[in-house]
């Protein structure tokens, strides 16, 4: 098409595709993963070593002292008015209108949800990310982090070997479009690793960085309904009709869905009677999975060539997969559902073997962590 339609005629077409049940399961993904793309603010990640000021960069970049010193991983959205979720290393999730006081809460908090009415996140969503010092604590919050991220900003004091090692060792899709903001120059090393290099020593660093940022989640999104128009036609579906269509109709866009909603739904009792068979048969598999995943890190950590890494990393899903599958099938009736999501996955796994490479590892690895919340959210409704 010589012009692109509106995205809000995409993401009609694009969740159409979604409800269909005729079209491959594949398709629809690649469907429902387009309309979220599009429809959703960008997804900006702060990360780095404890010594980076993620958090004040963060509240810099925002304009306003949102976030505390010592706040645990906290992800930002926009929102009416000022509320939190935090999620506790309990597993219990506690919700309030105002800033959150991590210190104040019964338990450490492993992760806070933060909704502000602040301009900026109409067009960015903020994950700021916290991990240790150690490779293996960097690498397994990265990967964490690499399915919501966008663009990528590391946050140095000063770049050291040690900072770029673990940065070159990121999931691509973390290093796709990555920024380095550390004050002064940074060693010559960095500069074919960083897409662009900021100065938070210049006092203006902020706006230039805000600038910059306009510029590439315009071309971005640019990008991604041009890709999404091209699938679409490739399916047969007129993009023009549709727009004349919702021209005709006026009808308002739809609303995008965030990615993380504060729910209303009333906290579980806390008298409920624990299932002891499910909790156990989830802890099991949750076990299953931590050693796998351990194995796969270490196999980053010591990895040859790309080409190969990425197929031994696809192997070693799938093979954990079967194995969760197995140990699952030892308990077939105290959580039947989780062998629908397994199998899921496990298909999804092998068809990112077929297509091979690394970005499909990635995949891959965000595939597990997917698995990982299921089990999750098994054992919190089993306690």
């Amino acid at each position: 098409m010589s012009r692109l339609p509106p995205a809000s005629v995409l993401v009609t077409a694009l969740l159409s595709l979604a409800e269909d049940r005729t079209l491959p399961r594949r398709r629809v993904r690649i469907a429902k993963d387009m309309a979220d793309r599009i429809s959703r603010p960008a997804r900006l990640s702060l990360l780095g070593l404890p010594s980076g000021g993620q958090g004040a960069l963060a509240n810099a970049l925002l304009g306003t002292d949102l976030l505390g010193p010592d706040w645990p991983t906290t992800r930002l959205f926009h929102g009416p008015e000022l509320t939190y979720e935090a999620t506790l290393a309990t597993r219990q999730t506690l919700r309030g209108e105002g800033l959150p006081d991590p210190g104040s809460l019964p338990a450490a908090a492993a992760l806070l949800d933060l909704w502000a009415p602040l301009e900026l996140l109409n067009d960015l969503s903020l994950l700021v990310l916290r991990a240790g010092d150690d490779w293996q604590s960097q690498q397994g919050a990265l990967l964490w982090a690499a399915p919501q991220t966008d663009i990528a900003l590391w946050c140095s004091a000063g770049l050291t070997p040690q900072e770029l090692q673990i940065w070159q060792a990121a999931p691509q899709a973390v290093t796709n479009h990555g920024f380095l903001l550390c004050p002064g120059a940074p060693p010559p090393s960095a500069d074919p690793e960083f897409a662009a290099h900021v100065d938070t020593a210049d006092p203006e660093w902020p706006d230039l960085l805000r600038s910059a940022l306009t510029g590439l989640i315009e071309d971005a999104r640019t990008e991604d309904a041009a890709v999404a128009a091209m699938f679409l036609e490739d399916l047969g579906i007129r993009l023009d009709r549709l727009e004349a269509a919702e021209e005709r109709s006026q009808a308002p866009a739809p609303a995008p869905q965030a990615p993380y909603a504060v729910s209303s739904s009333p906290p579980a009792d806390p008298g409920t009677v624990r299932d002891d068979a499910a909790w156990k048969s989830a802890s099991r598999l949750l076990l299953t999975l931590r050693r796998g995943a351990s194995e796969i890190l270490d196999r980053l950590a010591n990895g040859p060539d790309e080409a190969e890494l990425a197929t031994d990393l696809l192997d070693r899903a799938e093979t954990l997969l079967d194995g969760l599958q197995d140990v699952a099938g030892q308990d077939p009736d105290t959580n039947p559902d989780l062998a629908a999501i397994f199998a899921e996955a496990s298909e999804t796994v092998i068809l990112l073997k077929y297509e091979g490479g690394f970005d499909q590892a990635q995949k891959a690895a965000w595939v597990l962590g997917q698995v990982r919340q299921d089990i999750e959210t098994h054992l919190e409704q089993a306690a």
